[in-house]
């Protein structure tokens, strides 16, 4: 048999509790508990990502429309900006990061700019 000499709860919901047993198929038993723990918190784990696969999915045309919309918004932007073509793309890189869009660099502004006129093409 087995006896149950303390137990203490420790932060994080977890509970440390001490046995004492003379029989050694206790520890079999503690051991199945362990793996079931760690299987519940794996199973949990994949769960989650696939929910998180499965919303992505479903938002993924909206988020597509929304991208090719902020580009042309971009490009129609560019082309009202008057100069030459490198100081519009430096001023128009300004002007988006002083509106919040600090992820923006100049390879990414061309890029940008390049894939807006191939969706216009495509689409006219």
């Amino acid at each position: 048999m087995f006896k149950i000499v303390d137990v203490e709860r420790i932060a994080d919901g977890q509970v440390l509790l001490n046995v004492e047993t003379d029989d050694a198929s206790l520890f079999a038993l503690v051991a199945l508990f362990e793996s079931l723990v760690e299987f519940s918190g794996s199973f949990r784990h994949k769960f989650h990502i696939a929910e998180q696969i499965k919303e992505k999915e479903s938002t993924h045309e909206q988020r597509m429309e929304n991208a090719r919309a902020d580009r042309a918004a971009i490009l129609t932007r560019y082309e009202a900006m008057s100069g030459r073509p490198g100081q519009k793309v430096h001023a128009l890189l300004v002007i988006l990061k002083e509106e919040g869009r600090t992820w923006l660099t100049l390879d990414g502004m061309i890029s940008t700019l390049r894939l807006a006129r191939e969706e216009r093409k495509k689409s006219a």
